[in-house]
């Protein structure tokens, strides 16, 4: 017979928007926090679970599962960085992101991080490149892409280490910056001559659009982990001795 597990899969959506070009400002974007569950046999006890996702080592956001099956959640503002600041095409900011377990037994953890293009109303605008959106990953010690998962606009990580409470992985990136190719795409050029001499009027095919960011982070705990890895993320894996995750498809 096989063992029962139960498998829980925090899910945390963080979503970065910027003003795309020097001068603009930051929007009071927060982050918002939702979750899944796989099904689990109620017979089981479920020991709590909870994750956390940093952004350049502060708290983005969190959700911990209690032992009295209450849940423990918070965001703050994102981008706090940029808030007072001209953001610039063609520069790098710092965007470092890790996950910290804060529960209170092991935990593997998976990330997916989107980015893409909306208009000022929040629509997404699928004409725009997210190549045209530079988020380098520096990926640190632990960290695995599954490249078949991944697209141009999603990137699928894996913490291949198990994750202690309260231990945090190395950092998935290192930073962002919005191509400075976007500079060049210029939709309408008007002339106009007055009095004080000639005025040009250029109007970019990017101008009043946002830079989004999503970075989405599952954990399962280690119990019968290439099980309940297999049932939440539906990816084989072998666990060696040491705990770390060898993905085989």
């Amino acid at each position: 017979m096989k063992d029962k597990f139960k498998t829980w899969a925090p899910f945390l959506a963080i979503a970065l928007a910027v003003v795309l070009f020097a001068g603009g400002t930051v929007g009071n974007v927060r982050a918002a926090l939702t979750y899944y569950s796989d099904n689990y046999d109620l017979e089981i006890e479920v020991p709590n679970i909870g994750v956390t996702l940093n952004e350049n080592d502060g708290v983005v956001a969190w959700r911990n599962y209690l032992s009295n099956n209450k849940t423990q959640s918070g965001s703050y503002p994102l981008l706090d960085w940029a808030r007072n600041n001209s953001l610039q095409a063609g520069r790098y900011y710092d965007e470092a992101l890790s996950v910290t377990n804060t529960g209170s037994v092991d935990e593997y953890v998976k990330v997916e991080i989107y980015k893409y293009w909306t208009d000022a109303r929040g629509n997404k605008i699928t004409e725009l490149e997210p190549d045209q959106i530079a988020f380098e990953l520096g990926i640190g010690a632990g960290w695995y892409v599954d490249e078949s998962a991944s697209t141009a606009e999603r990137t699928v990580l894996y913490y291949t280490l198990p994750l202690a409470p309260g231990e945090t992985s190395s950092d998935l990136s290192e930073d962002i910056m919005m191509s400075a190719d976007v500079l060049e795409k210029i939709s309408e050029t008007n002339v106009k001559d007055d009095a004080n001499g000639r005025t040009f009027t250029v109007t970019y095919a990017y101008d009043g659009v946002r830079m989004c960011l999503d970075a989405d982070v599952y954990a399962v705990q280690t119990h019968s982990a290439a099980n309940a890895i297999k049932s939440a993320w539906g990816k084989t894996v072998t666990v060696g001795s040491d705990g770390a995750l060898t993905f085989t498809s």
